[in-house]
């Protein structure tokens, strides 16, 4: 099974100028898929133009996570059409897809991970950022 991520970054030209980003620029996110049952965790690197596949995902029960970002708030995740084998649900904030052994080979699941701008970001520029514990800065 391969697993496709699109992000969709959900905000108006206003809310990037506010934030003093371009919205048509590339922005990276990144993701991790635990295997449940083994430990294992695939990462990766999402972006808002190209998105991410995960190629030949092992059948298993999978927690997705987008990690952090200082830009950007996450919105929700959703499988974007349903495929017999897989299934895909939202538990306690956790996003979990299970690849059960009779989904077909080769089928990709196309996911989509929805973010906007975070508003609440308390500095002006992205060049500005300081480490506000640390005095000497």
């Amino acid at each position: 099974v391969n697993l496709h991520f699109n992000k969709i970054i959900s905000s108006e030209n206003e809310a990037f100028e506010k934030l003093k980003l371009n919205k048509d620029d590339s922005y990276n996110f990144f993701i991790t898929l635990e295997n449940q049952n083994t430990g294992d965790i695939i990462k990766g690197t999402v972006n808002n133009k190209d998105g991410f596949t995960v190629n030949n995902v092992p059948i298993g029960t999978y927690i997705i996570k987008e990690l952090d970002d200082i830009w950007f708030k996450f919105v929700s995740m959703a499988l974007n059409e349903s495929i017999d084998g897989i299934e895909f649900e939202e538990a306690d904030g956790d996003y979990i897809i299970i690849i059960n052994a009779s989904v077909e080979a080769g089928v990709t699941a196309n996911i989509d991970i929805t973010n906007k701008t975070d508003e609440e970001r308390f500095y002006d520029n992205k060049h500005d950022v300081k480490n506000l514990f640390n005095p000497t800065t």
